[in-house]
């Protein structure tokens, strides 16, 4: 069936999408055999005093630089080298998004009953993709600018699944979906 869905996908890594709903059981994601590989937490900061970003690792309270490259570049290779370059203080850096103005940002629209219930919608037979643009991607924190001619706005809670190189999972984040 998943070859229907998304025919650019094989259906192993259309299966894989589906488990990514595990880690909100609350098991961590290197815990998740076959899913991910052991946990890399990437990030794009701006280091104390700089105003060039970097890419680098957080490791508990401290972001560790890469020598060279970004997050972008790690996903698309799927390097699981780790950091060694000069490490930060978490609390001192400028977290950024984690992929800056990533190539697209693809949803499925209605996949979850409860929330399609609510706005009277019925579940449909097959996902519903759209896309979002890529400016829509914003660091945490980052402001939320409403047009003027919107009059209510939503916002939920949605679990990203990272793409990577070769169309294969590179990694997953929490998201508001707004």
């Amino acid at each position: 069936h998943c070859r229907r869905w998304l025919p650019a996908f094989n259906c192993q890594s259309v299966r894989s999408i589906a488990r990514m709903a595990i880690v909100w059981s609350g098991r961590r994601p290197d815990a998740v055999a076959g899913i991910l590989p052991a946990s890399m937490r990437l990030a794009t900061f701006l280091a104390p005093g700089r105003d060039q970003a970097e890419a680098g690792e957080v490791r508990g309270d401290e972001v560790v630089a890469f020598a060279a490259g970004t997050v972008r570049d790690r996903l698309a290779t799927g390097d699981l080298t780790p950091a060694d370059g000069r490490a930060y203080p978490l609390a001192e850096v400028t977290l950024l998004e984690p992929v800056p103005r990533p190539r697209a940002i693809f949803g499925i629209g209605r996949n979850y009953a409860a929330h399609a219930a609510e706005l009277g919608n019925v579940l449909p037979t097959k996902p519903i993709v759209f896309m979002k643009l890529p400016t829509s991607s914003m660091p945490p924190h980052g402001p939320v600018q409403c047009p003027q001619v919107v009059t209510q706005l939503d916002y939920e809670a949605e679990l990203v699944v990272v793409i990577g190189g070769e169309g294969r999972i590179a990694g997953w984040a929490v998201a508001n979906d707004v």
